[in-house]
């Protein structure tokens, strides 16, 4: 993906008005499917064309069955996602270490 091509970047700002729904109902989505948004050069989080998709059939699925449960994406959006996914990116941000939890010591 060009990030020097704004028409591939879809913001989810824009997302959200297409679909009508709120900010945490974009983002519940988003987990749901397991899509992991980018960010561009300005630190401005977007989502590629083939996500766009899959979020697209998933609305069409809840507006038909009023819910999430049950939605299976086309194989072929499944596959344009999971190779977006095999990024050296993409594995850094998912598998990057955990901070270690701190636990207050007693007096």
């Amino acid at each position: 993906m060009d990030e020097s091509d704004p028409k591939n970047l879809i913001r989810p700002q824009d997302l959200q008005a297409k679909y009508n729904i709120s900010q945490t109902t974009y983002y519940k989505r988003l987990r749901y499917l397991e899509i992991t948004s980018q960010k561009d050069s300005q630190r401005k989080a977007y989502i590629t064309p083939e996500q766009v998709t899959q979020l697209d059939q998933l609305h069409s699925h809840i507006q038909k069955h009023k819910t999430m449960i049950g939605f299976k994406p086309s194989p072929e959006v499944s596959k344009n996602t999971q190779k977006s996914q095999e990024s050296p990116i993409y594995n850094t941000i998912v598998n990057f270490p955990k901070a270690p939890r701190l636990t207050a010591i007693a007096p």
